[in-house]
């Protein structure tokens, strides 16, 4: 029997994106082993991309996918693993303290947090409930992405750079709404052991670029045109690899079907520690942009 999943948060479209692909055994990128079988709403009253699209998502996850809502206090008693889903990166310390204690594995969309100490907080409050904890980008998990890389030593790597588009959502931040996509690609492809942070900015691009322990460095190139697609070159001493990260194969089924694993083991496919440093390294890119604009 599939595992029954608990969504907290109504207000952003992974949702419903997330739904079609669990709870639709029609559709033709469908991820087997667990459907959404109750739904906490939940929104922020001062974040106009969260409440003003709640009520139209939590309509759709009632009427095409027949989902029932409940309370997050009796949420626990119903579901076997969760998905944290609110859009506001802030509240997710609260939602999370809410559940923890249950033991239950949980999964939180990004942002994560919009800070290194809520994050911190989080994973300290996990080991100490026992209770399996993950957090990431679906870019991270992209086909396109994986394909790329095989074959690729990161010992070889000596440059990596990482293009995305780039939007500001005030209420998150200044990198952790979108920039963290292109940031969670770097660290896909680098690893853990940035060391040294600085920020470029230029008319097409916000460059945020990291020293690696062993001097190999990793560039996230935030770029301001929307239609900017998410791509990524490799420089080693022997070949230049460009990948360009597309969707065909939904990032959303591959991040799924990885969260649905995580699920049933409990063991998270990234690492708590790498979280974490994704985290700082976003916080110390932002302390470089406040410092770049006095």
């Amino acid at each position: 029997m599939g595992l029954k999943i608990g969504l907290i948060g109504t207000d952003t479209s992974h949702t419903v994106a997330f739904a079609r692909i669990l709870n639709d055994k029609g559709h033709p990128f469908h991820v087997e082993g667990g459907s959404i079988t109750q739904a906490v709403r939940f929104c922020s009253p001062d974040f106009e991309l969260s409440y003003s699209r709640e009520e139209g998502f939590s309509r759709e996850l009632a009427e095409a996918f027949h989902i029932p809502f409940t309370s997050l206090e009796e949420i626990g008693g119903k579901c076997d693993a969760f998905l944290i889903e609110a859009a506001d990166g802030r509240k997710h310390l609260e939602l999370f303290s809410s559940i923890v204690a249950w033991g239950k594995p949980v999964y939180i969309d990004k942002p994560f947090a919009v800070s290194y100490d809520d994050a911190a907080h989080m994973m300290r409050l996990a080991k100490q409930h026992g209770t399996p904890l993950m957090s990431s980008s679906a870019l991270r998990f992209a086909a396109a992405l994986r394909q790329g890389l095989t074959g690729v030593e990161r010992s070889g790597i000596r440059k990596a750079t990482v293009s995305c588009p780039f939007v500001v959502e005030p209420t998150q931040s200044r990198y952790f709404w979108y920039g963290i996509h292109g940031i969670e690609t770097l660290f896909a492809i680098m690893g853990m052991g940035c060391n040294r942070i600085d920020l470029e900015i230029d008319e097409e691009a916000e460059r945020i670029i990291g020293v690696w322990g062993d001097g190999a460095v990793g560039e996230v190139r935030c770029c301001f045109s929307k239609d900017q697609p998410y791509e990524a070159v490799i420089e080693t001493a022997e070949d230049t690899i460009a990948i360009r990260i597309d969707n065909r194969i939904p990032y959303y089924a591959s991040l799924l079907e990885n969260v649905v694993s995580f699920f049933r083991t409990g063991v998270s496919p990234v690492a708590s520690e790498e979280t974490l440093e994704i985290i700082a390294f976003i916080e110390a890119a932002e302390k470089r942009y406040k410092e770049l604009q006095r």
